[in-house]
């Protein structure tokens, strides 16, 4: 499960990295260019970020998913769920105001839903299924293993704070190992996808970015 999954994982990361950072620049440059006060940019930003960003924050999520299943892990997943660009955006503004809703009310409402929404945007597009429903699958399926999942959660995180103290050079191998760890996670809670989670590609040559 684990044999090539470091660097097709990293790859990934590098290239979104690169995408971030040249969505940053641009954001600021327009900000700039178009002489837009501080206010109106910073949403200017969030927005494009949200289109841009989330989509292949998911992509990230799926190569370790697709790993866990001992399905075909690529940097191409990166990219594969632009299409599901307004569905994952009004998920995360509905998930937005139950958190801040739940942080008004009470902390405790907002960590637990903070770790039962977590899987939300990765059930909508592996289930084929609305954003209420995903989410309410999230929530009602995490919750039967809530404690698990938020023990793993600062597990993995420990894991990589412990990593960061040789010179960061641990991340190399904790970063895979803590999407891996997720993958299954995932896996373990909602089994397989109910239909392919990854959008077929035409067939030809596979290069280097594919384990």
């Amino acid at each position: 499960m684990t044999k090539g999954f470091k660097g097709v994982y990293w790859l990934a990361i590098i290239v979104y990295t690169l995408i971030f950072t040249a969505l940053s620049f641009v954001a600021s440059f327009l900000s700039e260019f178009l002489n837009i006060s501080s206010m109106p940019s910073l949403m200017l930003e969030q927005v494009i970020f949200m289109l841009v960003i989330t989509p292949m924050q998911v992509g990230l999520m799926f190569i370790g998913i697709h790993r866990a299943r001992e399905e075909k892990a690529s940097v191409r997943t990166l990219f594969a769920y632009f299409n599901k660009i307004l569905p994952l955006f009004g998920m995360l503004i509905l998930m937005y105001i139950l958190l801040a809703l739940g942080f008004v009310v009470l902390i405790l409402p907002f960590i637990y839903l903070f770790v039962a929404y977590m899987f939300a945007m990765y059930v909508m597009i592996d289930k084929r299924v609305g954003i209420w429903q995903a989410m309410e699958l999230s929530r009602k399926t995490i919750t039967r293993r809530w404690f698990t999942v938020f023990a793993t959660m600062h597990i993995l995180m420990f894991i990589n704070i412990i990593a960061t103290i040789f010179l960061l050079i641990g991340l190399i191998w904790s970063v895979p190992f803590s999407a891996l760890v997720m993958g299954v996670l995932y896996r373990n809670l909602f089994g397989l996808a109910a239909k392919p989670a990854q959008p077929m590609t035409s067939s030809g040559p596979q290069d280097d970015l594919e384990a």
